[in-house]
């Protein structure tokens, strides 16, 4: 009887081994129809300069403050341009009570130059976004074509991934993404490819491990809309790309 119980005893141990080894297998296989990638969410920044040079007078925004498109930002000393607009400002109204085609013709340009110079004094705002960025202080000179703030387009953001060389042949422009975050679990966020690079590269060193940083890949970008500001710059994402 004891022979016979030995036996069973064995086949059983080795089906469950075997269902264990099929689990183990099935549960750590890897899906060949998704690619899952990871970067870092990026917002679309534009960098906002001085377009002539002078003293800055006053500032309109903080770093944080959110900004319309056209707000003025900041204020430049626009005292010898004031007296250059007003001077030309008179100088056209001579040339017109003169009635002389030439000299009209000629203040007038005059005028529009001084009136542009003038503008350029007022700092404004060329998107809608979040003042992320500003280096300078009321009071300091800027220089022309220093940056004084950086605008990010929160609304609109962005994230990179870097797509094997193996697999670029089977993701498309306009594809579809899934995004997740660990700020925000169990959400995903919709985004779409919008460029595909064309030149291939070796993976960053901030992406992947040592080993796979000698593979070549190719940088592949994914907006996002992002109507409510959940996703931040600098935030860590991993993109669940379908291969075709």
């Amino acid at each position: 009887m004891k022979q016979r119980i030995i036996p069973v005893v064995i086949i059983l141990a080795v089906l469950a081994g075997l269902g264990g080894y099929y689990w183990y297998t099935q549960t750590n296989a890897t899906d060949t129809t998704k690619l899952v990638l990871s970067g870092n969410i990026e917002a679309v920044t534009v960098n906002v300069a001085a377009e002539t040079a002078g003293k800055i007078n006053e500032f309109k925004f903080d770093e944080g403050a959110t900004v319309k498109k056209d707000d003025v930002l900041a204020l430049l000393d626009g005292t010898v341009a004031g007296l250059q607009f007003d001077q030309a400002k008179a100088a056209l109204a001579v040339a017109q009570l003169a009635g002389n085609p030439a000299q009209v013709t000629l203040a007038q340009a005059s005028y529009n130059l001084a009136e542009f110079n003038l503008k350029r004094a007022t700092i404004t705002a060329p998107l809608a976004g979040t003042v992320v960025d500003r280096p300078y202080q009321v009071g300091e000179f800027a220089a022309q074509g220093a940056v004084l703030f950086t605008v990010a387009d929160l609304m609109k953001v962005k994230l990179v991934v870097y797509v094997p060389e193996d697999k670029l042949g089977k993701v498309a422009l306009d594809q579809s993404v899934d995004v997740a975050t660990d700020s925000f679990p169990g959400t995903k966020f919709a985004g779409k490819i919008t460029k595909i690079s064309n030149v291939a590269e070796f993976t960053p060193a901030n992406i992947q491990t040592k080993e796979q940083r000698v593979n070549l890949v190719y940088a592949v970008t994914i907006s996002l809309d992002n109507p409510d500001g959940k996703l931040k710059s600098g935030m860590p994402a991993d993109a669940t790309i379908s291969l075709k």
